[in-house]
């Protein structure tokens, strides 16, 4: 703003006499407005003392040159930090891959005492994950690696996915975890909200739930979808696009955050704040038509699917629609002959393996229905992206197996 001023300083004051005077006669002439007039004796009075002009300069130039001056100095300050934190989080990372999980907390722990960042959180909270259970005090690793991918998701938008991502699977039973408890989880996701939608949808290409309403409104041709359960709702997506796709079911639905169940229910007929892993507990009416586990199984391991599928059984479900991330090809052909069940990945999202989750499914007396390959090379688009990359995963359909005595 000095600099502005300054310059318009300048042009105001550097006029030559001729235009001070041809001002001076236009005021002696007469100016219609007390504006006109009060401009016209300002500029007189400004020409008419070069000392003060001068002076008014000096002082200026000495504001200019000292907030230049203090910006520069604010801005090396800030990129010294940056490049601090950025060496520190390399080190960490180069240690924890060499095996040496201690030192790579060390380094990140001393980094953080100097200056919070999310880089720091996140190579914090992998190397208390590499750390043998007992050697932390107050609590397990798991627990304080936890606390630290949380504190990485608030203090960096551009690591949040990740972060949450790698909380959820450092908690594999949320409950009775201090500092990792349904409550904080939910917390984390409430301040998602208000972007999650774009985030997953423009940022990752989130592709399962238009795929889920296109078999959804294919086997409402057999017979209608007059109720539909869906777990893990978030902001309602699968609910929009079962609705875009022509069906117009009671749409039921829980979710773990308050503001995602907020935001949803706007659109469905009856939302609850709920934690899918105690789906009893959540006082659903059984007799659905329709169950939805849309990008849930990637937060829960072999034991906790099977509790959750199992609980949703119970419920009288007809139809039962799950999505489920799989590993990159080369992986999953190195587990071809392995009785492999789920993968944790380095984003910290489940991976499943397709034949053991149809063979468990099918010993609940459901039988596969409708099954969508989600890749970069299939009829589908992949699941989503992870920094640029196509991430395979599948979106299967399955329905009860009833006695032809049963409706």
């Amino acid at each position: 703003f000095a600099a502005v001023k300054l310059v318009a300083s300048d042009v105001s004051l550097a006029m030559p006499t001729r235009q001070a005077t041809s001002r001076s006669k236009k005021q002696q002439g007469g100016v219609s407005s007390r504006r006109g007039a009060a401009r016209a004796a300002e500029q007189l009075v400004l020409v008419s003392h070069p000392r003060q002009r001068w002076a008014s300069r000096v002082v200026l130039y000495g504001g200019c040159v000292a907030s230049l001056a203090w910006c520069r100095s604010w801005w090396q300050e800030r990129a010294t930090r940056e490049t601090t934190t950025s060496l520190a989080a390399a080190e960490a990372a180069r240690l924890l891959a060499e095996g040496d999980a201690e030192g790579a907390l060390e380094v990140a722990q001393s980094a953080l005492e100097a200056e919070a960042s999310g880089e720091l959180y996140l190579a914090k909270g992998r190397a208390l994950l590499a750390l043998e259970p007992s050697r932390c005090a107050g609590g397990t690793c798991r627990q304080h690696a936890a606390a630290a991918f949380a504190d990485c998701a608030r203090s960096s938008s551009a690591l949040r996915d990740e972060a949450t991502n790698l909380l959820l699977g450092a908690t594999i039973d949320l409950r009775g975890i201090d500092g990792t408890s349904p409550s904080r989880v939910a917390a984390l996701f409430d301040g998602y909200a208000e972007s999650f939608e774009e985030h997953l949808l423009d940022d990752l290409g989130y592709s399962a739930p238009p795929v889920i309403a296109e078999a959804a409104a294919n086997l409402a041709r057999r017979r209608p979808i007059r109720r539909v359960l869906d777990v893990g709702c978030g902001t309602g997506l699968v609910g929009r696009e079962l609705r875009r796709a022509g069906l117009d079911p009671r749409l039921e639905g829980i979710d773990l955050s308050p503001r995602m169940v907020q935001r949803a229910a706007a659109l469905y007929d009856a939302v609850a704040v709920c934690d899918a892993r105690s789906l009893l507990d959540c006082r659903l009416e059984p007799g659905f038509d329709l169950a939805v586990l849309g990008d849930v199984l990637v937060y829960l391991d072999d034991l906790d699917l099977q509790r959750v599928v199992t609980q949703l059984a119970t419920l009288d479900v007809d139809l039962l629609a799950l999505t489920l991330e799989r590993p990159d090809l080369d992986a999953e052909n190195r587990l071809a002959h392995t009785p492999w069940r789920t993968l944790l990945g380095a984003t910290g999202r489940y991976a499943h393996n397709l034949d053991w989750l149809l063979a468990f499914v099918a010993t609940l007396n459901f039988d596969l229905v409708w099954i969508a390959e989600l890749c970069d090379t299939c009829p589908y688009p992949p699941l989503r992206y992870e920094r640029a990359n196509p991430v395979r995963g599948a979106v299967v359909v399955f329905k009860r197996r009833r006695s032809p005595a049963s409706p």
